[in-house]
C-alpha cells in the first residue's frame, strides 16, 4: 500500500482513538465533533440551535463552539486549517454545517443517543479516491486535537448520553457539582478575556455615570434587571453590567436590550450571553452583537432569536 493509500486510514486511525466524539443530526445532516476529555457534553438543545444555525449558513463555513456552549467564531474550511491550533486550542466542539462529507468516510457505527441525533463510527478500510480528496475536513479535526492533547486529560470518554440542558447550559457560579479543574481554568481564562474585551461598570461606577444621587445604586440597577431591562455578570460578590446597555445621554437600559432579552431563557443572562454578545456573529456580517446593537438593534434581535429562540 501507498502513502497516499495509506493517508486516509491512519488519519482516520487517529480520529477512533481520539478524545473526541462525532454526533450527526439526521435532520440537517450537520455534523458535530465534540471533546470528551473535559467532562462537558453538549444538551441536546445546544445542538439543535447549531443544527437549525447551520441550516443558514455556508457549506464551508465551520462553526466554533466555547466552553460555555456559545458561538466562538465561524470561518472558511480552508482559512481555519491554515490557522491551526493557536485558534482552535480553547474550542469545545466543531460543527459542520453541511455535515463532514459522506464520501470522505465510511460509518460504521451508528448510535442513537437522542431524538435525530447519532454518535458515529468510522471504518479505516478500503480508501478511495474521493475520501483521500475530502480527507481535509478530517485534517481540520486532526489539528484541533493537535492543541488539545497537550492538555492534561481530567478523565476517558463520556458517556454518549446528551444531557438536559439543566446541567449543561447553566451559568455556573457556585451552584450545582463543582466542575473539574481543567473546566474552572478555562472558564477563569474565558471570563478574564471577556472583562478585557468588553466594558463592564460596578453599580458604583453606573451610579456616577447616571447621576443616581440616590445611596443605593445596585437597588435602581436591580429593578431593571428584574424588568429584564438589562443583565449582569457575577464576579466575586458584586454584579458588574456590560456597558454597552446603557444609553450615552443618561445610562438608562438601551431599549434594544430588552428586545434582546425577550429571547433569552433566564439561566443565559450571565457570562454566557455576555459571550454570544462578544463573538462574531455570522447573521450580522461577523460583527459581534455588542457592536452592532445600537446600529443595527433588530438585526441583533433576529440573531438573538435565532440562537436562543424557542420552539413555541
Amino acid at each position: 500500500m501507498t502513502s497516499a493509500t495509506r493517508r486516509v486510514p491512519d488519519l482516520l486511525h487517529s480520529l477512533q482513538q481520539a478524545p473526541v466524539r462525532f454526533i450527526s443530526d439526521e435532520r440537517s445532516g450537520c455534523v458535530l465533533v465534540e471533546r470528551t476529555d473535559d467532562r462537558r457534553a453538549l444538551s441536546s438543545e445546544v445542538v439543535q440551535r447549531f443544527a437549525e444555525l447551520s441550516r443558514h449558513t455556508a457549506r464551508d463555513l465551520v462553526l466554533l463552539l466555547d466552553d460555555e456552549a456559545q458561538l466562538s467564531g465561524a470561518g472558511p474550511l480552508a482559512q481555519l486549517i491554515r490557522s491551526g491550533p493557536r485558534t482552535l486550542d480553547t474550542v469545545h466542539a466543531l460543527c459542520f454545517p453541511a455535515g463532514i462529507s459522506r464520501g470522505s468516510l465510511r460509518v460504521v457505527k451508528r448510535r442513537r443517543i437522542a431524538k435525530g441525533f447519532w454518535e458515529m463510527g468510522f471504518s479505516t478500510a478500503g480508501p478511495t479516491l474521493k475520501q483521500q480528496q475530502d480527507s481535509q475536513e478530517l485534517e481540520l479535526v486532526l489539528l484541533w486535537l493537535q492543541g488539545i492533547k497537550a492538555r492534561p486529560r481530567t478523565t476517558g470518554p463520556t458517556d454518549a448520553r446528551i444531557p438536559s440542558t439543566a446541567t449543561a447550559d447553566r451559568d455556573d457560579d457556585g451552584s450545582g457539582t463543582s466542575p473539574m479543574p481543567e473546566s474552572v481554568a478555562r472558564r477563569i481564562a474565558l471570563r478574564d478575556r471577556l472583562r478585557e474585551e468588553v466594558p463592564l461598570v460596578s453599580a458604583e461606577q453606573w451610579g456616577r455615570l447616571s447621576g443616581n444621587t440616590g445611596k443605593n445604586p445596585s437597588a435602581a440597577l436591580g429593578k431593571y434587571k428584574a424588568a429584564g431591562r438589562l443583565f449582569a455578570v457575577a464576579h466575586g460578590n458584586q454584579h458588574l453590567y456590560p456597558e454597552f446597555q446603557f444609553s450615552e445621554n443618561d445610562a438608562r437600559p438601551k431599549p434594544a436590550i430588552a428586545a434582546v432579552l425577550e429571547r433569552v431563557p433566564e439561566p443565559a443572562r450571565g457570562w454566557p450571553l455576555l459571550s454570544w454578545f462578544n463573538a462574531p456573529n455570522v447573521f450580522l456580517g461577523n460583527r459581534k452583537p455588542f457592536e452592532a446593537i445600537d446600529s443595527d438593534p433588530q438585526a441583533v434581535a433576529d440573531a438573538a432569536d435565532r440562537f436562543y429562540g424557542r420552539d413555541d
